[in-house]
């Protein structure tokens, strides 16, 4: 019996890599990388956890921890990065994707 091999056309290639960037005045503040938008939205849900008590005001910080507390990891990252600036340094995010 011959053993299979796959095809050329059927091996396929890794997922691209996708990178977001955390930038700020004074340089970048957090990289989160990784193979599938979820990946990088749990990073960067994590970096906001983090840094929402230290760059928002208190009650946006709230609303931040309510977000992800409810599993809403898009509205937390969305509503950070439409705060952030207001009380100290402003960041912004910059998405990547490298093939």
């Amino acid at each position: 019996m011959r053993a299979l091999m796959p095809s050329p056309d059927a091996v396929q290639a890794p997922p691209p890599l996708l990178l977001a960037v955390v930038c700020a005045p004074d340089g970048v503040r957090f990289v989160a990388h990784g193979h599938s938008d979820l990946e990088i939205l749990r990073r960067l849900a994590s970096h906001v956890a983090r840094q929402a008590p230290r760059q928002l005001w208190p009650l946006e910080a709230r609303r931040v921890r309510l977000l992800l507390r409810h599993g809403r990891l898009g509205a937390a990252v969305a509503y950070y990065f439409a705060r952030v600036g207001r009380r100290w340094d402003d960041e912004w995010l910059v998405r990547c994707e490298r093939p």
